[in-house]
This record gives C-alpha cells, sequence and structure tokens, in this order.
C-alpha cells in the first residue's frame, strides 16, 4: 500500500460513497424493474429470455467500450474525474425508464433499452471511479496494477 493511499484511505472512501451516493437510488428503483416489465408491461417468459439473451451479447462489449471511453478521455483531457457524476446521473435516469411509457412496441424493446443503458452507465460510472481512485494514488505500474485489484471484489 502506497504512503499516500496510508494517510487518506478514510476521506477516499468517503468520497467514493459520496460520488456514487446516487446509487443508492438507482438500486433501489432497479430492484422493482423486472417486476414492472413482467406484471406492468405484460412481458412473457420467452419475452424475458431473448432480452436477456440480446443483453449477455451487449454486455460482452460494454465493459469494453466503457474502458476505451475512460482511457481515451484521459488521454486527450489527462484526467477522470470529470466523468463520475454525468456518468452516474445518467446511470440514476436510466433506472427510471421502466417507470416512463416510451411508446416502443413491442415492450420487449423497452426492457432491452432498459437494462443496456442501465449496464452500460453503471459498468463506465464504476470503470471510471476505480481508475481515477487508482490514477489518483500512483503513476507507477507495478502500483497502479496491485491498486487495481483492491479495488474489485473478491
Amino acid at each position: 500500500m502506497t504512503n499516500l493511499l496510508k494517510q487518506h484511505w478514510f476521506w477516499y472512501g468517503i468520497c467514493f460513497y459520496v460520488i456514487t451516493g446516487l446509487g443508492t437510488l438507482a438500486t433501489w428503483l432497479g430492484m422493482y424493474s423486472y417486476d414492472m416489465f413482467v406484471n406492468g408491461y405484460g412481458l412473457s417468459s420467452i419475452d424475458i429470455l431473448w432480452v436477456q439473451l440480446v443483453f449477455g451479447v451487449w454486455n460482452v462489449f460494454n465493459d469494453l467500450i466503457g474502458g476505451y471511453l475512460s482511457d481515451w478521455y484521459n488521454h486527450k483531457f489527462g484526467g477522470r474525474l470529470e466523468l463520475i457524476i454525468p456518468f452516474n446521473i445518467l446511470w440514476c435516469l436510466a433506472t427510471v425508464i421502466p417507470y416512463y411509457e416510451l411508446n416502443i412496441r413491442p415492450y420487449s424493446l423497452h426492457y432491452l433499452l432498459y437494462i443496456c443503458l442501465n449496464d452500460t452507465f453503471l459498468s463506465i460510472q464504476s470503470i471510471v471511479t476505480s481508475a481515477v481512485w487508482v490514477d489518483d494514488l500512483t503513476k507507477n505500474e507495478n502500483e497502479r496494477i496491485k491498486l487495481s485489484l483492491v479495488t474489485k471484489p473478491i
């Protein structure tokens, strides 16, 4: 662990939870999204199945796009911090998609739009938050790799 991390671990923790504080509301609303599409919009099990299959394919590329965007922004503008709040807000806005009727027929496309946008914004926000934390602590490549593992769940 670097000296900077030892000195400022408490404030990094506080900042992380303040920055992602809107995530609590988004997660709470997200828990009811499946129920909203099944009971509110009347999606069948087959509709849910094909949407989940398409989402599974999208999810493979989703994290790559998020990592590329984060790195591109860092190289072009010299930092990633500016990306955290916009993508956190976009994630929260994507969470309300199930509760707003978009007049998209069939409703399975509405569900696909919701889960793809929700996961994309959450992934990018998480990637950028982890990268900011690691970039701020060290520029040494070996230490960056060690610190990036700290931010990942076991």
